[in-house]
């Protein structure tokens, strides 16, 4: 059975957008003497204050979701995805690379942990794993197809829309 450091736990939760959890273990680290190089199972001793932790989570002491998923409707069938701060970052960068306005708007954290295949990669991973390599925001993800978990990022600069 692999062993794993509370640093450890605490990457994990922070990199797959577990606020709770990484809350929970932060607050460990800093009112309950717990060390980010103690085995993890020690967090299972603890006896957690429900009411600070859940303070922590309301302040997001951690400053975790800060960056987003945006999935905008760009006609009947195709939906362009991008990671941004906010609804407008998100619209204005989408206007900027396509020279054109999303037919809608919608925030779809709820896709973060799906897995989806990224054609221009010619890999799968979920949309977490994706957005953790990313270095800059806003960022263009690639586009879909209605119910399709199939990413393809379309060249605009060649003044067509064609899969790469």
């Amino acid at each position: 059975m692999t062993v794993f450091t509370v640093k450890e736990m605490l990457e994990y939760a922070i990199e797959g957008e577990h606020s709770v959890l990484a809350h929970m273990i932060f607050w460990g680290m800093t009112t309950q003497g717990i060390a980010p190089e103690d085995d993890s199972n020690k967090l299972k001793d603890l006896d957690f204050d429900r009411e600070a932790i859940s303070a922590l989570v309301k302040n997001n002491v951690l400053g975790m979701g800060q960056i987003k998923l945006f999935v905008m409707k760009v006609n009947a069938e195709l939906f362009a995805f991008y990671f941004a701060r906010n609804v407008l970052e998100a619209n204005a960068h989408h206007t900027q690379l396509f020279f054109q306005k999303p037919l809608s708007i919608v925030e779809a954290e709820r896709l973060l942990h799906k897995s989806m295949y990224f054609a221009n990669l010619d890999k799968h991973m979920m949309l977490v794993e994706y957005r953790n390599e990313l270095l800059q925001f806003p960022a263009y993800i690639g586009h879909a197809k209605a119910g399709d978990h199939k990413l393809y990022r379309l060249d605009q600069q060649k003044g067509i829309n064609r899969v790469v």
